[in-house]
């Protein structure tokens, strides 16, 4: 799934970001980086999104509850549930440079990494469950989940939701 998410940005060469899917500031360059946040946090969402999920042992469920505030301009609107791991530390680097310790780890995207097509308009309310196993290795204490709504054709991301607690 990692893979098919970097094929599908086309990136070749890390670190690489994105600010909603589609602006991508160079990742060494913190006043860029704000700014472009900061550029998209003045546009008006025309969803929102509610997420809850469970990991209990190892096993994890989700839901997303879409609540349509206007219209979505999308030729391909598709949703995704990805479900993430806090803090990961291995005893001995799983790659080639040293790094052991690593944080927001993507374990799973569903219903896969092509998401699912939805359809919302302003009014409408939506909600999407998955359900997956998750592998040995991961911490369930560790374990949250994001949702988000993206045109497939354009990569623009309309609105994401996470089950983390609000920082405010």
């Amino acid at each position: 799934e990692n893979l098919l998410r970097a094929n599908y940005y086309a990136i070749s060469t890390v670190p690489q970001m994105f600010v909603d899917g589609t602006t991508s500031p160079q990742p060494t360059d913190s006043l860029a980086i704000v700014a472009a946040v900061e550029g998209q946090l003045n546009v008006d969402p025309p969803v929102a999104i509610t997420v809850t999920d469970t990991a209990v042992g190892q096993s994890w469920a989700g839901t997303a509850r879409l609540i349509g505030l206007a219209g979505i301009a999308a030729s391909d609107l598709r949703g995704y549930f990805v479900v993430l791991e806090r803090e990961v530390h291995y005893s001995q680097p799983p790659g080639t440079n040293g790094e052991k310790d690593f944080s927001y780890v993507m374990r799973r995207i569903l219903p896969d990494a092509s998401g699912e097509q939805v359809s919302i308009g302003a009014g409408d309310t939506l909600s999407f469950h998955q359900e997956c196993d998750l592998h040995p290795d991961v911490n369930p204490a560790q374990v949250y989940s994001i949702y988000f709504l993206q045109d497939y054709l354009n990569k623009d991301v309309f609105q994401a939701g996470t089950s983390l607690p609000s920082s405010r």
